[in-house]
């Protein structure tokens, strides 16, 4: 049989003994695959899993054609393998204090194959990669922060017949399934509509491992009348049938080609959930994830109308194949329609789409009606590039509460406090613009400048034992850091103690107080790569700040440092370290250097106070926040005035106390109440773009 007739993908399940009980988020960490860099792969120790000989081939073939007009895609078979590293594999002990284990897994002829480790627990200073043989494509690293409370990982599935062994590729995607979709297909990118744009973040790739194989599906993230960002994820209840399944559920967000018709996209991921809601009679699935996507995944919560009125115009989001995001939309009036053996009359009938299509892998996306709110979500229909496809999607209000019990409905998950609410907007909790505040430009030149006549480098571990070194930024506003993104061009640690502390200041010229600090182990840090460290919190920082790492020298072989660039002129310089008894600029032992670090914080311009519900955001034009406020008020834009901002306070009998005019703001003006004002009611007047507001505020003692 020829390898295109059909495909399959291995699924290994590896029981590492690493003092393994727990983890499930596979949200990734810094890291490369030592093991690769180490032995370019000449040496390691192949097992061989082929289930050709135990007819799972046919099983995958049975199992698409068992599934009739559902639009499930079954891809992989399970096979389950019991690994002992102290018998299988080989150890190779790399320096005085680090070991690596390397295995090579192959199968002839598959497509890909994936892993699940169960159990799964790591200590401080173990990390997990896995890598094609050519080291191409990889997935991880996995760290101690991996662990969490389910007690297994799902790693993504890596193109290819083998892991780790030297093997030609000609794919140049990174991710396995781009491309793999009809061409009758229209990317998400194409489509110039706003409202579009906005929902395909609600929109998203579910990989499901079952007990029976793997399957690829689609779904959506949807919001609850309480608005508190709880994850639960919808999609077909053909595609998740257990609590196994949820539990072994990878889901992907924001894959998509970054333009038109393009490559293919980064992809932001979430493993392990938990079902809530399924029905054997309608066809839904409602999971909890066990983590919340976070900001860099620009999450949106989709709102929904379960009232089952009919709609004119519908549209669809979704991943055929696993590829990248597509669409499709649909212009006549919605029919009713009974699918398979399910209820009758529970779904929404699509004859034929304007433009776009579906396919296998599409099974559970959403259907928005033309107010983008979510109704429905895919349960199957016809060939794929025909002209009448026939899709019929479950009815998001017969799923609603037509039975029961909280476990076949999704009124008890949507609306616990019974509201009796049918219809819901969007939520998007990171609603404020998303920017990434650098001090390098795209055309400098980044390096990892040495120390002269001694040893080290001017952004790290030196002869000169520099400890601090800081990146100084500024902003005409406030912004709430959430996330670093750090260039790393040197680390080594030599235990598994070894770190840095990244922390962030406020001041002027200099930095003047700490109010963010965080420890973190250098062997989460890899040389020349990026590395992205989520905060613990959103830190408020307000037009001077300054962001950087501390260093010790504890252990003399450890090492870190950051790219850097050297800029010509003195009024460039935006980096200092901390040495002796002062900050200085950077120093390479013989000249300073006027210079900045790569390092750059991931900002937002609004969040919410610090007790509020998760979600919960300004949407008036202008706000103040907080109100009551003892000491710091906030004036938040919903767009970034244009031009100047004049700031006037007054109290309640018209007497004018504060005046101030703003140059050129941002969208989020930080202004300190107790230096001008006693406890009491006062107006503030804000004149911006031509208009004026007028806002009643609160201030306490």
């Amino acid at each position: 049989m020829n390898k295109n007739d059909w495909k399959y993908q291995v699924i290994t399940i590896l029981f590492i003994f690493l003092g393994c009980n727990s983890a499930m988020s596979q949200i990734e960490y810094a890291g490369k695959p030592m093991g690769f860099a180490f032995d370019k792969n000449q040496d390691v120790i192949f097992i061989t899993i082929n289930p050709k000989s135990s007819g799972q081939e046919n099983k995958i073939k049975e199992t698409n054609q068992s599934e009739g007009e559902f639009k499930i895609d079954f891809f992989a078979q399970t096979v389950n393998v019991g690994i002992n590293p102290s018998i299988e594999g080989k150890w190779d002990q790399v320096n005085a204090i680090t070991s690596i284990w390397r295995l090579g897994i192959a199968s002839p002829d598959a497509e890909s194959i994936g892993l699940t480790f169960d159990p799964f627990f790591l200590l401080p200073g173990a990390k997990v990669c896995i890598y094609t043989p050519d080291g191409a494509h990889k997935a991880g690293a996995f760290t101690f922060r991996n662990n969490k409370s389910i007690g297994l990982l799902t790693v993504s599935s890596l193109p290819g017949d083998s892991i780790i062994r030297k093997d030609q590729s000609e794919k140049t995607s990174d991710d396995e399934w781009f491309g793999r979709s009809a061409e009758c297909h229209v990317d998400i990118n194409c489509i110039n509509d706003p409202f579009v744009q906005q929902q395909k973040y609600a929109a998203c790739r579910l990989i499901i491992e079952r007990t029976n194989g793997r399957v690829r599906c689609s779904g959506t993230l949807l919001n609850n009348v309480s608005e508190n960002g709880l994850p639960y994820v919808l999609t077909a209840g053909h595609c998740i049938t257990d609590m196994y399944a949820a539990n072994h559920t990878v889901v992907y967000f924001d894959y998509e080609s970054p333009y038109c018709d393009g490559p293919d996209g980064e992809i932001g991921s979430v493993s392990g959930s938990l079902l809530r809601s399924r029905s054997g009679d309608l066809d839904f699935a409602l999971i909890e994830l066990t983590d919340k996507p976070p900001v860099d995944y620009y999450p949106v919560y989709s709102g929904w109308d379960a009232r089952g009125n009919t709609f004119d115009y519908s549209y669809t989001i979704h991943h055929p194949q696993g590829d990248v995001k597509k669409f499709a939309n649909d212009s006549d009036l919605v029919q009713e329609g009974t699918f398979a053996n399910f209820d009758p009359g529970t779904h929404w009938l699509i004859a034929d789409y304007e433009i776009g299509t579906t396919e296998q892998g599409s099974s559970g996306c959403p259907l928005f009606d033309k107010n983008n709110r979510f109704v429905g979500s895919l349960s199957g229909g016809g060939s794929v590039c025909s002209e009448l496809i026939y899709d019929y999607y479950q009815k998001f209000s017969d799923a609603w509460n037509s039975y029961p019990g909280e476990d076949n409905q999704l009124k008890a998950w949507l609306d616990p406090d019974n509201t009796g609410i049918r219809i819901i907007n969007n939520l998007e909790p990171f609603q404020g613009i998303t920017e990434i505040i650098t001090n390098i430009q795209t055309d400098d030149i980044i390096e990892a400048a040495p120390i002269v006549n001694g040893w080290g480098y001017i952004s790290g571990h030196n002869s000169l034992h520099s400890t601090i070194f800081i990146e100084h930024f500024y902003r005409n506003g406030s912004k709430y850091i959430y996330a670093l993104k750090m260039n790393v061009a040197k680390a080594f640690a030599s235990n598994i103690n070894s770190g840095i502390k990244v922390s962030v200041w406020e001041g002027g010229n200099i930095p003047k107080q700490m109010i963010f600090e965080k420890n973190l182990y250098l062997f989460e840090f890899s040389p020349e790569l990026e590395t992205y460290i989520r905060l613990d919190t959103l830190i408020l920082v307000d037009k001077d700040f300054f962001v950087g790492y501390t260093i010790n020298y504890t252990e003399p072989s450890d090492t870190f440092a950051l790219y850097t660039v050297i800029h010509d002129n003195d009024d460039e310089n935006s980096a200092l370290m901390w040495r002796g008894n002062g900050w200085e600029y950077l120093n390479n032992g013989t000249n300073s250097y006027s210079a900045s670090l790569a390092i750059s914080p991931l900002v937002l311009d609004y969040y919410p106070k610090a007790d509020a519900e998760y979600g919960e955001y300004p949407f008036a034009e202008v706000t103040l926040y907080p109100n009551p406020t003892y000491d710091i008020i906030q004036i938040l834009f919903e767009n970034k005035p244009e031009g100047d901002v004049i700031i006037s306070i007054y109290d309640l009998i018209g007497n004018i106390l504060y005046k101030k005019q703003v140059f050129q703001p941002e969208p989020n003006i930080q202004f300190q109440t107790h230096e001008i004002l006693n406890q009491g009611i006062f107006i503030m007047k804000i004149e911006y773009d031509n208009k004026t507001a007028m806002k009643k505020f609160i201030k306490l003692q």
